[in-house]
């Protein structure tokens, strides 16, 4: 009896096989999903983009309030867009939307902006001295919500 015979023979063949089948397998599955969960996330990301939508309808600095400011900004699309998601820029300054975070320049914005509803972000620099934005005519302001941005400049009144 030289070597190994040939049932042992198939024996060994058919696990090996069976072995690298799971591996294969194992592997596919983790490459799949790896690539159905970007996609699915892109997805996602495209979908709250759809029907969302907004203008600004003005910015303006109040000269009669020290060291206050205006952004009107409108929901032009058809989903409602979450308080959470908008930035306002004032030149180089981001103003976080939300309340109740803690800086010196605040907005009061208070709810989520619905289909259709205006909304105006009053601005204001608490103290005078933090040098943020000083004069605040002419300025350029930038609205952004996720990826949508649009930007005018803050007129004087």
């Amino acid at each position: 009896m030289k070597g190994i015979s040939a049932v042992i023979a198939v024996v060994l063949i058919l696990m090996i096989t069976v072995a690298l089948s799971a591996m294969a397998y194992v592997w596919f599955t983790g490459v799949f999903e790896d690539i159905s969960g970007s996609a699915g996330e892109a997805a996602g990301a495209a979908a709250a983009q759809i029907g969302s939508g907004f203008s600004i309808v003005s910015a303006y600095d109040n000269n009669l309030v020290a060291d206050e400011a205006y952004v009107k900004v409108t929901n032009t699309g058809t989903t409602t867009l979450k308080k959470e998601y908008f930035n306002i820029l004032i030149g180089t300054v981001t103003i976080p939307v939300t309340p109740g975070i803690p800086a010196e320049i605040t907005s009061t914005q208070t709810g989520d902006l619905i289909s259709g509803e205006t909304i105006t972000h009053t601005i204001t620099n608490a103290t005078t001295s933090s040098g943020y934005i000083g004069e605040w005519c002419g300025k350029q302001v930038t609205v952004i919500y996720g990826d949508l941005e649009q930007v005018t400049t803050m007129a004087c009144q």
